[in-house]
């Protein structure tokens, strides 16, 4: 039962990051904003994740799964998790606050120059 309860609040983390992501601009701290309107595609998907995962941990399509069959008075952890994942707009949101000239001194990856391109393993594959 905690492994579909840590699994259950792994999928809520991902469903609430699809509306987070959806605005990286910095000036726009609201999410949901011009959902419905600009990205009918992004809400029916995350309907579509929700409903599995509800029937997943409430019906007998969680033995497909590999997780545990919540019962009813369960609901209560369910709802939790959904509470636990949604901290991810909250975090999107304290992200957002974040002086740019902290981020300029952040390290960041090349584009043009691959990741481990001059270690010893790949000098070794080369020859």
């Amino acid at each position: 039962m905690y492994l579909t309860l840590i699994f259950n609040t792994f999928v809520w983390l991902q469903i609430w990051n699809l509306f987070s992501s959806k605005e990286v601009n910095p000036k726009k701290l609201n999410p949901f904003a011009n959902l419905f309107f600009q990205n009918w595609i992004l809400v029916v998907v995350a309907l579509v994740i929700a409903l599995v995962q509800y029937w997943a941990c409430f019906a007998w399509v969680g033995v497909i799964f590999e997780s545990a069959t919540l019962i009813e008075e369960e609901s209560i952890n369910f709802t939790k998790c959904i509470g636990f994942g949604a901290t991810v707009l909250v975090a999107a949101i304290g992200f957002k606050f974040v002086p740019e000239r902290l981020l300029a001194k952040m390290p960041t990856l090349s584009e043009d120059k691959a990741i481990g391109e001059d270690s010893k393993l790949m000098q070794a594959y080369e020859q």
